[in-house]
C-alpha cells in the first residue's frame, strides 16, 4: 500500500512540474498583471538608449549621452539651439570638422562678428562658398588687398573688365600675375604668342593693375579676378562695414580651413553665422567640452540626441 501512494506522489509532482514549465513560475493573477502593466507604462517615458542609438559596441557614445558633458550641453541656450537643426547637427558629425574646430585660433574666429558681416553678403558667401575662390578668402594678404579702395577700383576698370572676360587673356594675366616682381615683364612676354593678350597689353589700365602688388594678387586668382566683374561682389567690397571685416586677423585663421568655410558658408550654417548663434555657441563652455570628446561627432547622428533636442 505504501508503495502504491509513493508511486502516486511521485506521478503528480511529475504533473506539477511539467504544468509549471509550460506556464511558468509562479503564475500570475489578474490582479498581478495590472500591477506589472502599471510598472511598465511608468518606465515607458523614461529616456532610454536603444540599439539604433549606438553603433554595436559603440560604448563610448553611449557613455556621452550619459555624462555631465551632455547634460551641460542640453542646459545651454545656445549650444541647444544650434544643434536643434537637424542639417547642422549632420555637418558637424563629420569627426575632421570637429577636430578643426578645437582649434583655439579657429573657434575664435568664429565668434569674431567680421565673419557674420561677410556671411551676411550674398554675394560674398557665394563666393567664399566656391572652391575656386574660397580658399583666397583664408589668406590674409589677399584679404588685405580685398578690403583696398585703391585695389579694387583698379580691378574695377572697364578696360580691366574687358580685357579679363576673354578666358585666354584672363589665363594669361593671371600666370603673368604670379610672377612676383616682375608682373610686366611675364605679360609682354605671353603677348608675343597670343594677339588677344598683345592688345590687352597696350591698355595703361591693365598695366597699372599688374603694376600693383596688390592687384595682382588678386589677378593671380583667375576665378577671384573675374568676379570682379559682379557689380554685387564689387558693391560689397566697397562697403566700409566690409572693408573692416576683411581686416580681421582671425577671420583668414578659420576661412583658411576647407571643411570650416564649407561649414560657415553652407545653407544650413547660414541663418546660425548671420544670427550670431553659431558665435555665441561656440563662445559657450559646453559646446567646447562637448567637442573635445571623440564620441561627440558620433553621438550627433543618435535618435536620443535628438530627441533630447526636441526632434
Amino acid at each position: 500500500m505504501a508503495r502504491k501512494t509513493m508511486i502516486g506522489l511521485a506521478a503528480a509532482a511529475a504533473v506539477v512540474l511539467v504544468t509549471f514549465s509550460i506556464t511558468g513560475y509562479p503564475p500570475t493573477g489578474k490582479g498581478t498583471e495590472g500591477t506589472i502593466g502599471q510598472a511598465n507604462r511608468y518606465q515607458a517615458p523614461q529616456p532610454q538608449l536603444s540599439a539604433s542609438d549606438v553603433k554595436l559596441g559603440d560604448t563610448a557614445v553611449q557613455e556621452f549621452l550619459q555624462s555631465d558633458v551632455f547634460d551641460r550641453l542640453l542646459k545651454d541656450e545656445n549650444a541647444r539651439k544650434l544643434l536643434s537643426d537637424a542639417s547642422v547637427r549632420a555637418m558637424l558629425a563629420d569627426t575632421a570638422l570637429t577636430q578643426s574646430l578645437r582649434d583655439q585660433s579657429v573657434s575664435r574666429a568664429l565668434r569674431d562678428d567680421a565673419l557674420r558681416q561677410l556671411m551676411s553678403n550674398d554675394a560674398l558667401r557665394e563666393a567664399i562658398a566656391n572652391d575656386a575662390t574660397g580658399r583666397a578668402f583664408g589668406d590674409a594678404a589677399m584679404l588685405r588687398a580685398l578690403s583696398d579702395g585703391a585695389t579694387v577700383r583698379l580691378l574695377t576698370d572697364p578696360a580691366v573688365q574687358r580685357a579679363l572676360r576673354d578666358e585666354g587673356v584672363a589665363r594669361a594675366v593671371s600666370a603673368a600675375a604670379q610672377v612676383r616682381g616682375a608682373s610686366v615683364e611675364a605679360a609682354k612676354k605671353a603677348a608675343n604668342n597670343d594677339a588677344a593678350m598683345a592688345k590687352a597689353v597696350r591698355d595703361p589700365a591693365l598695366m597699372a593693375a599688374l603694376h600693383n602688388d596688390a592687384a595682382a594678387s588678386i589677378l593671380s586668382n583667375q576665378a577671384l579676378a573675374q568676379k570682379f566683374a559682379d557689380p554685387a561682389f564689387v558693391a560689397a567690397l566697397k562697403d566700409s562695414a566690409v572693408s573692416a571685416a576683411l581686416r580681421s586677423e582671425a577671420l583668414p585663421r578659420a576661412l583658411a580651413v576647407d571643411n570650416v568655410r564649407q561649414l560657415v558658408s553652407s545653407d544650413a550654417m547660414r541663418q546660425a553665422v548671420t544670427a550670431g548663434l553659431l558665435g555665441r555657441a561656440m563662445a559657450s563652455e559646453a559646446l567646447s567640452q562637448a567637442m573635445q570628446k571623440d564620441a561627440f561627432a558620433r553621438a550627433l547622428m543618435a535618435p536620443r540626441f535628438a530627441a533630447a533636442m526636441g526632434n
